[in-house]
């Protein structure tokens, strides 16, 4: 029995080649959520930091870890670098 459907067997994805602001806005809409997932942590952070002394204390030692500094350094990056290749690839 012969197959009729032409369709491909096998998707590869790394052959498709998407226009630089589709890529962007997948960016801007990961980004965004990564954002909007890390603002109760961010919250509870402060709230701590301004309890008393030792939460803040508690707190500068948890972000003295390299890998709470990573995620830190790209929620801070990682917005801006969305927006800056948008007005880069414009033009």
């Amino acid at each position: 029995m012969k197959n009729k459907n032409k369709r491909p067997v096998f998707f590869d994805l790394t052959r498709i080649h998407h226009p630089v602001m589709a890529v962007m806005s997948i960016a801007h809409r990961i980004s965004g959520v990564i954002l909007f997932l890390a603002l109760p942590v961010s919250a509870y952070l402060l709230d701590l930091s301004l309890r008393s002394q030792q939460g803040y204390a508690d707190v500068v030692s948890l972000i003295e870890y390299s890998v709470v500094k990573l995620f830190l350094i790209l929620g801070v990056c990682a917005p801006s670098f969305c927006r800056d290749s948008l007005f880069v690839h414009r033009y």
